[in-house]
């Protein structure tokens, strides 16, 4: 009898994320935002797309024959430099479109789930499940379960998108796009990974968005800063802390394994992704733990 009431009780830790995961699923499905996003990011790859075609001359590739191509290139350039400009257009537009096209897909689910977490933390959804066989490390896991489905979907259609773009203009989709598509999902994972990390050291929904949006701003920032050239002894400094503090950025685990792959050195490449898994589930460890304690208090 002990041993029945024990696996019924796993069976329900086990399906409550799911259970989770579903409603989840269903609110954001119903949502103008998912749609809205998507719409967004194929303007984005369309405009990038049809920009470059555009941008073909006679002597080849010309960023000045755009008007759109032309400042899009001068603000790559600007940031990161020339060499990554090059890097990022070498096989033709659809990497730099896929890369810019999932920016604002990402923004909203991550937005949406660390908003609806620290909602739900505040209006008392989450001390109310842990009277059942759910808890907080379910809201977690199933958090994450909602994300991961939006981003595959996501993906699939802009990959889609693409394939039609490509057999339409006549280019080729180059091995960095189809490699970039599982960066930039092991990107993603940890970018959630951050979000629910947010929501579970945090009160309230505003705490955690504004928690969640200051690291990625400083990913962002400790990124550029990674371009620019220190000479004097403060920046010497401050170039030593950048490299320290770019481990706890997931840009850095994007930007290394994508700068390997032109390297062609696949052992690192599977590292700097593994870097990224271990980074997300070293926050969703953190996450679990704070749930946990918060429950028992």
């Amino acid at each position: 009898m002990t041993v029945i009431k024990e696996d019924s009780s796993l069976f329900f830790r086990v399906h409550s994320p799911i259970v989770i995961a579903r409603r989840k699923i269903s609110e954001t499905w119903y949502s103008p935002g998912i749609y809205i996003s998507l719409t967004a990011g194929l303007v984005i790859a369309f405009l990038i797309v049809t920009s470059y075609t555009k941008s073909i001359g006679s002597g080849g590739f010309d960023s000045t024959l755009n008007p759109f191509f032309n400042f899009l290139s001068g603000l790559l350039v600007g940031a990161f430099g020339e060499a990554f400009f090059t890097k990022v257009f070498s096989e033709g537009p659809f990497y730099c479109a896929l890369i810019l096209s999932f920016v604002p897909i990402l923004v909203f689910i991550t937005i949406n789930s660390v908003f609806r977490f620290g909602f739900e933390k505040n209006v008392g959804a989450l001390r109310l499940i842990s009277f059942g066989p759910a808890d907080g490390t379910s809201f977690i896991i199933g958090t994450l379960i909602k994300d991961i489905f939006f981003y595959v979907i996501a993906l699939a259609v802009l990959i889609c998108f693409f394939v039609l773009c490509a057999i339409i203009n006549n280019l080729l989709l180059g091995p960095k796009f189809f490699f970039g598509i599982l960066t930039i999902f092991a990107f993603a994972l940890c970018v959630s990974a951050y979000g629910v990390f947010s929501s579970s050291v945090t009160g309230n929904s505003g705490a955690a968005v504004a928690l969640f949006s200051a690291i990625m701003m400083a990913s962002v920032a400790i990124h550029i800063g990674s371009f620019m050239k220190l000479e004097d002894q403060t920046d010497v400094l401050s170039s030593i802390l950048l490299k320290i503090a770019r481990w706890a950025s997931p840009i850095f685990y994007w930007q290394q394994a994508m700068a390997l792959v032109d390297d062609l050195m696949w052992g690192r490449v599977i590292l700097a992704l593994a870097g990224s898994g271990i980074m997300a589930i070293v926050l969703i460890g953190i996450s679990h733990l704070v749930s946990r304690y918060r429950e028992a208090d």
